[in-house]
């Protein structure tokens, strides 16, 4: 275990909240462990723009499905039984869509890397794991895509829940050949990754300042914050901070060109109440932000494309029922537009 990681749980336990407690419980429970019907969390959309992967829930059974942008011609591309289907991605070309398979077995969390072909159906198994794989990120092309990996899935304090820790950042090829540790941190927590396109750059949101901490006081400041690691230098990991903000940040997304990120962050944290997340645009030449929505709910998700920025919203945050929305966000007008995705079977069920 990590020096100060005892301490610092306790801090990053108030510092997040009910979202991430919930967030991190409800994405670990076993496939159809509720009832709950509707769309949930874990959403892309293919980068010529023309269609969505999206996880929809019918009294617990979860499905990954496939719509045209606009949210018509869904698509079953494979349902969980014994797993749980997360962080579904598109590769670069469309056609493959790659997932993480996580299973609960007597030692804990399973992970695999799952590659989908959308055209013929066939699914395989690139990569498996006797640890617990959280997110991935494909960069410019369709040979490997990025991974968030914990060590160990456990509670650190008696006040928080069971979840992942020891973090560290995997390239995965997917014709099956070997693995590549990009870093060596253990971290207590990573939360989000992005990939420029342009294959140059990763980016992270993650707690890392706890290495400078001495106080009990200085820990508690401690704040999930932007890192950049060229990919031609794995293990270099840079502070990126924002002109002018100074609030956590997380869901996380890169732009097409590689010049800015789309970044979800708390915007009333001084005004008490229910935390509100809305989305920002980081420029990384200048870092500089602008506030890109003004939902006053809870923002997160996005997925930058050429046209547009698309994100989930939770209007029903902080219960633990939500009520998910997507939307796209015009780079151009600014024009904000709700994408109406659904499921036969789930409005069968309705009727």
């Amino acid at each position: 275990m990590k020096k100060k990681t005892i301490a610092l749980s306790l801090s990053i336990a108030v510092l997040l909240g009910i979202v991430v407690l919930w967030s991190i419980g409800e994405s670990h429970r076993p496939a159809g462990a509720n009832e709950f019907t509707g769309l949930i969390d874990g959403f892309d959309v293919s980068h010529d723009e023309t269609r969505l992967l999206y996880r929809y829930a019918v009294n617990g059974q979860v499905g990954l499905y496939l719509a045209e942008q606009n949210g018509v011609g869904e698509q079953l591309l494979t349902e969980s039984e014994n797993e749980r289907i997360s962080s579904p991605v598109f590769s670069p070309n469309g056609t493959d869509v790659v997932y993480v398979s996580t299973i609960q077995q007597e030692t804990g969390w399973n992970s695999s890397v799952v590659k989908l072909d959308t055209v013929s159906g066939e699914r395989e198994t690139v990569y498996e794991s006797g640890e617990l794989i959280t997110r991935l990120s494909f960069g410019g092309d369709d040979s490997t895509v990025y991974a968030l990996k914990a060590a160990t899935f456990e509670n650190y304090s008696p006040i928080a829940q069971e979840r992942p820790h020891e973090f560290d950042i995997f390239a995965i090829p997917l014709d099956g050949s070997e693995m590549k540790q990009l870093t060596e941190r253990l971290e207590y927590d990573m939360s989000d990754i992005a990939v420029s396109g342009t294959d140059e750059a990763l980016y992270v949101t993650m707690f890392a300042d706890e290495q400078e901490a001495e106080t009990a006081e200085e820990m508690f400041e401690v704040k999930q914050s932007l890192f950049m690691m060229p990919l031609e230098a794995p293990g270099e990991l840079t502070k990126i901070e924002p002109r002018y903000w100074d609030e956590e940040l997380y869901g996380l997304a890169v732009s097409p060109d590689g010049q800015k990120l789309a970044l979800t962050t708390i915007t009333n944290a001084d005004e008490g109440g229910t935390f509100q997340y809305e989305l920002l645009l980081l420029d990384l030449a200048t870092k500089e932000v602008e506030q890109v929505t003004n939902l006053k709910t809870y923002v997160m998700e996005p997925v930058f494309r050429e046209k547009y920025l698309y994100f989930t919203e939770d209007r029903a945050f902080p219960s633990r029922a939500p009520d998910y929305h997507l939307h796209r966000y015009d780079l151009t007008t600014g024009e904000l537009t709700e994408i109406t995705v659904s499921v036969t079977s789930a409005i069968k069920e309705e009727g």
